[in-house]
């Protein structure tokens, strides 16, 4: 995980909330409410539409928007701060030269959403380190950042040819899952460029962030029904 990521120009900024309830409760808790809870949030919304898509096209879509959003996220809660050692920025590629591991691409998907349900349950931890004002916060945050991040290189270890990978050597194999992160790292950068702003999950916290709309500008529509469905599902318990 980089240190050096994101063009600072087009970081995502919450809009400040119209609601005198919400604005009341957000004088009343700690800095950096606002953003733990969005990003528990979106990561949620993220992971419903991960375990709703089943269509190929849809499954697509949704891999090509929610790693590099999810990347970024990691990128968001522990790589940004350049003191951190680099041993403990490391990622770690889909394996798929093990002689007994998950070689084969569909095993990725299952991982990547397993990993994607996992570090939810970190960024729910986030929100109640927040809350507390707990030291251990930033511990949390690095932790999230690489059980997010190796979701991400999951993910998109999912979408490689199934035949150019049985047909692959153990080298060849494991060289093809390095360049699909190389290109995930590359489009985290530049969609932003498209988009308006840097993709993050805690933009799908706001139906009317740049990442939500272009969601639904641009999905397929069974992906763009996931999306809605997971926001909504979402939306039904928030407190």
């Amino acid at each position: 995980m980089p240190v050096e990521h994101l063009d600072a120009l087009l970081h995502d900024v919450l809009p400040k909330s119209q609601d005198p309830e919400r604005i009341a409760y957000l004088k009343r808790m700690p800095a950096g409410t606002a953003n733990a809870e969005a990003q528990f949030f979106g990561h949620g919304v993220a992971y419903g539409v991960l375990n709703t898509v089943t269509d190929p096209e849809a499954i697509s879509y949704a891999v090509d928007i929610l790693a590099p959003a999810a990347f970024n996220t990691a990128w968001y809660n522990g790589a940004q701060a350049a003191g951190m050692e680099v041993q403990r920025r490391r990622l770690k590629l889909p394996r798929f030269d093990l002689p007994h591991g998950n070689q084969l691409p569909s095993d990725f998907w299952q991982l990547g959403r397993q990993a994607f349900g996992g570090s939810l349950k970190v960024a729910d931890t986030i929100v109640r380190a927040t809350h507390n004002q707990d030291r251990r916060l930033n511990q949390y945050k690095k932790l999230y950042m690489r059980q997010l991040g190796n979701a991400a290189l999951e993910l998109v270890g999912s979408q490689l040819d199934p035949k150019l990978i049985a047909e692959a050597s153990a080298f060849d194999a494991q060289l093809w899952a390095r360049m699909q992160s190389l290109r995930l790292l590359d489009t985290a950068r530049n969609l932003g460029e498209v988009i308006g702003r840097h993709p993050s999950l805690k933009q799908l916290a706001d139906p009317d962030s740049y990442l939500s709309v272009h969601v639904r500008r641009t999905a397929p529509r069974v992906a763009k029904q996931a999306f809605t469905d997971a926001y909504n599902t979402r939306a039904a318990v928030r407190p």
